[in-house]
């Protein structure tokens, strides 16, 4: 019995209904870039090759980009 195996099935049991490993996955990559490590450290960490492909697991959505827009201020 492998990872996708045990997951599906505790998924099962919980009534969770999609869940596999790579959303775990999905889930850490996201975490990281949340707590602001650098999208680079968190590709290369997780063996991931490209920082597109990165961008892809972020599931932080237009909240991280409002989150930053407000964090960002320009004096001019």
């Amino acid at each position: 019995m492998g990872i996708a195996d045990v997951v599906e099935r505790r998924s099962i049991e919980m009534g969770l209904d999609g869940v596999s490993p790579h959303d775990f996955r999905r889930s850490l990559i996201t975490e990281l870039l949340d707590q602001d490590e650098g999208i680079n450290d968190v590709a290369q960490w997780v063996g991931l090759k490209s920082i597109e492909t990165t961008k892809l697991y972020d599931l932080r959505g237009e909240k991280a980009v409002l989150e930053f827009s407000e964090r960002v201020k320009f004096d001019i």
